[in-house]
């Protein structure tokens, strides 16, 4: 599928979500050639693929109410983790709110294409999810299709979502992932911030670019 072609489908549906609101992609203006240039020169490393077209249509996105960030850090982001992230060679484009970011693995290339990692603040490690941009935007909007939001990793510990498939089904086994086989997960590690806390941070996120 074009990239255009998933961009204007994007934009033209609309989800449930899970408190039973309808949930839409809402786009910005696209980024400028000024902007991707000062965006790429951070990484001494080319930007290319889905996310660099995805920033030419649009620079940032609320995504069924997940928030992607454009060539800039957003509003509610802390823009210190943030510049972390890229001095590390990747490119953060979703927030959790609670230090972990969906990122593009500049160091890396699947077909051409950045890979998609996810990082935890916590562990100070990433673990890969899948192969570039475009694909995660179509399982993050398949999930949100299937369950009215994205999982965190965290959520996978909810015996409601134990079994669950999605974006991050490749951790989905938490507690051996990070805590060893037979371990109890330590409540206060690795913790997903609320979905009150995404929803306010949403809220602002989309205020702040009218």
């Amino acid at each position: 599928m074009a990239d255009d072609v998933l961009w204007n489908e994007i934009e033209a549906r609309s989800l449930r979500g899970r408190d039973g609101v309808d949930l839409h992609a809402l786009r910005r203006p696209g980024a400028t050639g000024g902007e991707i240039a000062a965006l790429t020169a951070r990484f001494a490393l080319p930007l290319t693929g889905t996310y660099v077209d995805f920033l030419r249509q649009s620079n940032g996105m609320d995504l069924y109410g997940i928030p992607v960030s454009g060539t800039e850090p957003d509003a509610e982001t802390n823009a210190d983790d943030w510049l972390e992230l890229c001095k590390r060679r990747l490119v953060p484009f979703h927030d959790w709110g609670n230090g972990d970011f969906d990122c593009l693995d500049l160091t890396k290339s699947v077909n051409g294409e950045p890979p998609v990692c996810f990082w935890n603040e916590e562990m100070g490690n990433m673990f890969p999810i899948t192969s570039g941009f475009g694909r995660w935007t179509r399982m993050a909007t398949f999930e949100v299709q299937t369950h009215g939001f994205l999982l965190h990793p965290r959520d996978y510990l909810d015996p409601r979502y134990a079994d669950a498939q999605g974006v991050y089904e490749s951790i989905a086994n938490i507690k051996k992932t990070f805590f060893g086989p037979g371990a109890d997960a330590p409540a206060e590690r690795f913790v997903a911030p609320p979905r009150e806390r995404r929803r306010d941070a949403l809220l602002k996120w989309f205020r702040a670019r009218r």
